[in-house]
């Protein structure tokens, strides 16, 4: 089991991993917590555990068990694409851990393609650089950023007219720090 699992108990995992029912027969589309059959696991999760199951980090790791193709937390399964969905208004969503978000992100299982609505706070929970890193860029771009993202230190410091090879920024090029990314 990889990832961060920020706040849940191992016992409470295994607790949820054996009583949660898989929804893998389930349509694939987007969920979120205002969707009837994420809030149906929420309840099993607080008739599993009386009083933990209104945690959040537990109800998140409800949902994923769930929505998994092994029944179990992997968080390999949902290490796909982060896909953003809205950037706030009047209508809010919740994630599928049941706080309310304004900034929503679709997260894909990239085994049974099911997808879930998730907050910022939640993505980075997995623990995953990767997945950190590519939070980190589409909050920079929908915040009107400009510049373009160095390969090795994942700043957003080279000219977006700098050459298309330029992949690294000046303090990492004279640090010898490449990432030797080519396209």
């Amino acid at each position: 089991m990889a990832g961060k699992l920020q706040k849940v108990d191992l016992r409470i995992v295994e607790i949820l991993e054996e009583g949660i029912a898989s929804r893998n027969d389930l349509p694939v589309m987007p969920r979120s917590g205002r969707d009837p059959v994420i809030q149906a696991i929420w309840r099993d999760t607080e008739m599993l555990l009386p009083g933990a199951g209104k945690l959040m980090p537990v109800r998140r790791a409800a949902v994923l068990i769930a929505f998994s193709n092994s029944g179990r937390l992997d968080f390999d399964e949902w290490r796909g694409q982060i896909i953003p969905l809205k950037a706030g208004g009047a209508d809010e969503d919740n994630c599928v851990c049941s706080h309310d978000i304004d900034f929503c992100y679709i997260i894909g299982n990239r085994i049974n393609h099911h997808q879930l609505i998730m907050g910022s706070v939640c993505i980075e929970m997995f623990g995953d650089k990767v997945i950190s890193d590519q939070l980190k860029h589409l909050q920079y771009v929908a915040k009107g950023g400009k510049k373009r993202q160095c390969a090795s230190c994942k700043r957003h410091c080279i000219d977006e007219e700098a050459p298309f090879w330029k992949k690294e920024c000046l303090s990492c090029w004279k640090r010898g720090r490449f990432s030797f990314v080519h396209g």
